[in-house]
């Protein structure tokens, strides 16, 4: 695959290359870059990376097995929510991650909006060329629901899935969510911790239906623990009174590297 070239100011760092990086691994180019991009050819290249993925077994897999079968023939989803993206123009990640978003989108025919507070004008640009709406503030990832939606959250933050979670918890079976594997949550973290520092997530576990995304991509950092999750009415029919109870909202961290926060972005009530 051609690296794709990014213009850097001169006062900002290069990109590194980290030197554990494996072959199948994509390089990240350093965060505190401030790119100079041609919009019309980073829409190309997404573009490029689009369409070798629509031809490739594991869109394949994820169209037919996931989307098709296990998701939405009983749930009909009305848009689809983009947080957390990354730097289009600074990681390849991001690239790749954005190019199954436009898949999803072109196959379900829906309107994505979106928010990042890391992209750029130009940025912004490329996003608004795929007819993405730009969410205008920061929503710290409370965004409430009231017709099904899918938030797309590629290596998010615990936070972030947090506070999803609070904002929607009396309407759980309206969100399906892609992003890490919750089940991984538990596996790493030790109940009272989670509890702790995620608790919407640790009580919503059981009432959850995750499929695992096979990660069968030719790079294997783009899709890595990543899962579908929904929350059907089934399941949480299940639940007892206290998990309707005491839900207080998640308050912000400023030293929570996993979100950031409207006062640390500039927002104000």
């Amino acid at each position: 695959m051609e690296e794709f070239q990014v213009v850097t100011r001169k006062n900002k760092k290069n990109w590194k290359k980290s030197k554990n990086l494996k072959k199948n691994e994509i390089p990240l180019l350093d965060g505190d870059t401030s790119p100079v991009i041609d919009v019309d050819k980073c829409i190309g290249r997404i573009e490029d990376i689009k369409s070798s993925m629509e031809t490739c077994d594991f869109w394949r897999t994820i169209k037919e097995e996931i989307i098709e079968e296990a998701l939405f023939k009983s749930l009909d989803v009305k848009e689809i929510v983009l947080y957390g993206i990354g730097s289009i123009a600074n990681s390849k990640i991001a690239q790749h991650q954005l190019s199954l978003v436009l898949l999803i989108t072109q196959y379900l025919k829906i309107k994505v909006m979106y928010y990042d507070p890391v992209l750029n004008d130009q940025e912004h640009l490329v996003l608004n060329g795929f007819n993405f709406v730009r969410i205008l503030y920061n929503e710290e990832c409370k965004r409430s629901v009231s017709i099904p939606t899918l938030f797309v959250m590629f290596h998010c933050g615990k936070a972030m899935y947090n506070n999803l979670l609070w904002a929607n918890w009396k309407q759980l079976s309206n969100l399906v969510v892609i992003g890490n594997a919750f089940s991984s949550y538990v596996d790493r973290i030790p109940s009272s911790q989670l509890k702790q520092t995620a608790p919407y997530i640790e009580k919503v576990i059981p009432f959850t239906k995750e499929t695992s995304i096979t990660n069968s991509y030719h790079f294997n950092d783009v899709f890595n623990d990543t899962a579908i999750h929904v929350f059907p009415d089934d399941l949480l029919r299940k639940a007892d009174s206290s998990f309707w109870e005491n839900v207080k909202e998640p308050e912000s961290n400023h030293e929570d590297v996993e979100i950031i926060s409207k006062k640390e972005e500039g927002f104000t009530e």
